[in-house]
């Protein structure tokens, strides 16, 4: 089967070779692995419909830096009580 809304491309990123998902309508890299088949796996997923069907919202792949890590906060609330 072949492809028709996602690509898998090969790049360096650092000293890392790296595979990425592009997108080929957005013209957007959906994510990125070590193993290319990994990204051949998540490519054919998001192909056959997964995800939004090639259209990926670009506000949806902005990576959000957080200062807090919510999941131990958490923890340390209930585990107080």
């Amino acid at each position: 089967m072949k492809m028709t809304k996602y690509d898998v491309v090969p790049f360096k990123e650092n000293d890392d070779y790296m595979w990425g998902v592009f997108e080929l309508a957005t013209e957007q890299v959906i994510e990125t692995f070590f193993f290319e088949e990994d990204a051949m796996r998540m490519a054919k997923h998001l192909d056959r419909g997964a995800g939004f069907s090639g259209w990926t919202p670009g506000f949806l792949l902005t990576k959000v830096v957080v200062k807090e890590d919510i999941n131990q906060k958490f923890s340390e609330l209930v585990l107080s009580k």
